[in-house]
């Protein structure tokens, strides 16, 4: 029978773990069975590098995976957002909205073609999620990738915009919201 030493030693020499800026990791080439990025490669500045990097570590017949969110995300919260910054601080209007880089089928497959890679299978998948409350709707605008420009905001101004999302989307009791996903996979070539 194996004990927890015996566990915990398999373990470590099964699983790789790393953080690290993508474009700076060091792996050997093509180690790795799988690479997969997780709403995550529209923060890349330039996707087509990241992911081609990313594809580098996969082995030939390996596969490469990539979701994104699909058009109209946090909609009709989204748009209601944008024009309450438009009105309150116009500099910072979509400033940072990198989702918005991928957020279609056509979009993804030419991503993947500028990474050099075989045409993946991109399949959408609608959603929508409820926003229960006022504290549902803040932490959507806190914990997302909206944070960057409310904490560009003064107290005031922060407080104007969830005053005006909140009255906009009469979020009481509960508003729907788009979540849409796009899954995007390929088999590496070799």
């Amino acid at each position: 029978m194996s004990t927890p030493e015996d566990v915990k030693a398999r373990v470590a020499h099964a699983y790789n773990h790393a953080v690290a800026d993508v474009l700076e990791l060091d792996f050997e080439r093509e180690p790795f069975d799988v690479a997969v990025c997780v709403f995550g490669i529209f923060f890349f500045p330039d996707m087509a590098a990241a992911l081609a990097k990313i594809a580098s570590f996969v082995r030939p017949g390996g596969r490469l995976a990539v979701t994104t969110w699909g058009a109209g995300l946090f909609e009709p919260v989204n748009s209601l957002f944008w024009e309450a910054i438009g009105r309150i601080r116009p500099e910072l209007h979509k400033v940072f909205n990198p989702w918005d880089r991928l957020g279609e089928r056509k979009l993804v497959l030419d991503l993947f073609a500028q990474a050099g890679l075989p045409e993946p299978v991109v399949e959408l998948e609608t959603g929508s999620d409820t926003l229960r409350g006022e504290a549902n709707l803040f932490a959507l605008l806190l914990g997302t990738g909206y944070r960057g420009v409310m904490e560009q905001l003064s107290a005031d101004e922060r407080a104007q915009v969830l005053c005006e999302v909140v009255a906009r989307t009469h979020v009481r009791p509960a508003v729907a919201i788009r979540t849409d996903v796009l899954y995007a996979a390929c088999a590496k070539s070799g």
